[in-house]
């Protein structure tokens, strides 16, 4: 087995922040070799509106010699699956599994949404989205600010300064919700 020419290793943590409280966590790791990118994230958070609930979202992504190999992602509410993606590169082409329907997409897959969290997007103006298995819109606003279109025209945006992705606001379908940075 051979060393890696370079190795790297990254942890970020985010709170979940909800009506001004502090709901959950996200944490994401990243370990580089010199021809590897492998991503891990984990969250929970727990609030109530009416009713109390949990929700979960376990992910990985493996890319080689940058390019996506595989995916997958899981997300829950209160212990049940709420949503989940299989992207994997099989045969010249991706097998996508996104809640339950399987498709395909030829086209190899350079950059994802999780990259976001690492590196400010300078130089794109769409980005792979393994949850929604195609290119998503991504557009500068200004300020170190960055606007994700999602398939049902809702929108996350990404801040950063000095190149650190330190805040995303995200809007869901029922609320809004955002992720801060701990330092």
């Amino acid at each position: 087995m051979s060393i890696p020419l370079f190795s790297y290793s990254q942890k970020l943590e985010y709170a979940i922040v909800w009506k001004g409280d502090s709901i959950g966590y996200i944490l994401i790791k990243r370990a580089l070799t010199d021809s590897t990118d492998y991503h891990n994230v984990r969250s929970v958070s727990r609030f109530r509106v009416i009713f109390s609930f949990t929700t979960g979202y376990s992910g990985e992504t493996f890319f080689k010699n940058d390019q996506l190999i595989k995916s997958s992602l899981i997300n829950t509410m209160n212990d049940d699956v709420d949503g989940s993606a299989l992207v994997e590169w099989l045969n010249d082409e991706y097998l996508m599994i996104i809640d339950g329907k399987r498709t395909t997409w030829n086209e190899p897959v350079k950059s994802t949404v999780g990259l976001l969290y690492f590196q400010e997007p300078k130089d794109l103006n769409k980005i792979f989205s393994e949850r929604h298995g195609r290119y998503l819109r991504i557009e500068p606003k200004g300020n170190g600010s960055y606007v994700l279109t999602k398939p049902d025209d809702r929108i996350n945006t990404y801040t950063y300064k000095n190149g650190r992705c330190v805040k995303v606001e995200i809007n869901n379908l029922l609320t809004n919700f955002s992720f801060h940075l701990i330092e």
